[in-house]
């Protein structure tokens, strides 16, 4: 059976056809991990990244970032993530994956 409906365009086509040329200028992974402070010394001792943020200050951090030349990545702590998001907060580790698209 053929169909006559036309088939869309893809989003990229799209957005070329009206003159608009979609550039992604940075990706940043959001992992939620048990240890945050635990999990940014594995990415500085072992991958070379340095610290960039935490929060708070002091351990234990509910957040942190590494950073290593145009790399970022967030680090989330489990629980935090949990009380912000339960549906979230309730899947294993390593069953989920939040990034940021700029």
């Amino acid at each position: 059976m053929h169909s006559s409906l036309p088939v869309p365009l893809s989003t990229k086509a799209l957005l070329m056809q009206r003159g608009h040329i979609m550039k992604f200028q940075k990706l940043t992974p959001n992992l939620v991990v048990r240890d945050v402070a635990r999990s940014m010394e594995f990415y500085r001792s072992v991958l070379g990244f340095q610290p960039a943020i935490t929060v708070p200050d002091q351990p234990p951090y509910v957040f942190g970032s590494v950073t290593a030349g145009g790399v970022e990545i967030f680090f989330n702590d489990q629980k935090a993530v949990a009380e912000d998001y339960p549906a979230l907060g309730a899947k294993p580790i390593g069953g989920s994956l939040a990034y940021s698209l700029k």
